[in-house]
């Protein structure tokens, strides 16, 4: 943690002492992004175990939205959180090997789908609950059935690696008028762009463990409490104030998604 100019308060030099130690453990940091998440998932499930939240990924091609989108399945299902994983994008069957059904390399891509299949491919995503079900959009922003897909959903996350990238599918949300967060997405993991919150190695193998995975969900959560009225208690009491520290001021400003 970077200190800007001198503070003589001895009570906050030694809270950035305490959130530097913090920082120095990697496992502790972890157990504090996963202990955060616990808390929003406990508080939501008994409302999601009979209603339904959509959570759309889009973004353009190879932004790594089906590996972001399954890592998220992946971390609500290991906190028994209601969930489920649906693929929007019948052209080219990520779905499948993302889950492991098959090998990327073995993927039998339909460019030009019916317009048949892909009604069928949004009527059953509406279907998919109750929980939260992160649908996996297929990439390309003019799509002709994007806003038909869009229209089912309650929150779009835009992965994007540019403000090109975010504009463009910003747009085109807003025309549906579904709200939509933003993350810039990353395949490696080299630190770019710290100003922007970023999710990275997004490179075809889930991680439901990642920390951008665990606090952008966190963050997703407590707009579906806010979607479906639910109010949430102030987690803050569960930590120390140098733990919030760094919950709020590095993860959420290294990987919470903003609108």
């Amino acid at each position: 943690m970077e200190r800007e100019g001198t503070n003589t308060d001895p009570r906050v030099a030694e809270l950035v002492k305490q959130a530097e130690g913090i920082l120095a453990v990697p496992e502790e940091v972890y157990d504090l992004a996963g202990k955060r998440l616990a808390l929003r998932c406990v508080e939501l499930e008994p409302f999601l175990t009979s209603d339904t939240f959509r959570l759309g990924i889009v973004g353009n091609p190879n932004r790594g939205k089906t590996t972001y989108a399954y890592s998220c399945y992946q971390a609500l299902k290991i906190y028994s959180f209601p969930t489920s994983y649906f693929d929007l994008d019948i052209h080219s069957a990520s779905g499948q090997a993302i889950s492991g059904q098959l090998r990327w390399e073995e993927r039998s891509k339909n460019p030009n789908p019916s317009p048949r299949e892909v009604r069928e491919s949004i009527k059953a995503y509406e279907e998919v609950g109750p929980g939260v079900v992160v649908g996996d959009f297929p990439g390309k922003v003019d799509n002709p059935y994007q806003q038909d897909r869009l229209k089912v959903v309650d929150l779009a996350i835009v992965l994007g690696v540019s403000m090109a990238d975010r504009g463009g599918w910003q747009e085109v949300v807003a025309e549906s008028g579904v709200p939509a967060l933003w993350l810039r997405s990353q395949l490696d993991r080299i630190l770019r762009y710290p100003l922007d919150p970023t999710i990275y190695a997004l490179n075809r193998e889930p991680k439901p463990t990642d920390l951008g995975v665990l606090t952008s969900l966190t963050r997703i959560l407590e707009v579906v409490a806010e979607t479906k009225d639910v109010s949430l208690s102030n987690p803050w009491p569960f930590f120390t104030e140098a733990e919030r520290v760094v919950l709020e001021e590095v993860l959420d400003f290294q990987f919470a998604p903003f609108a």
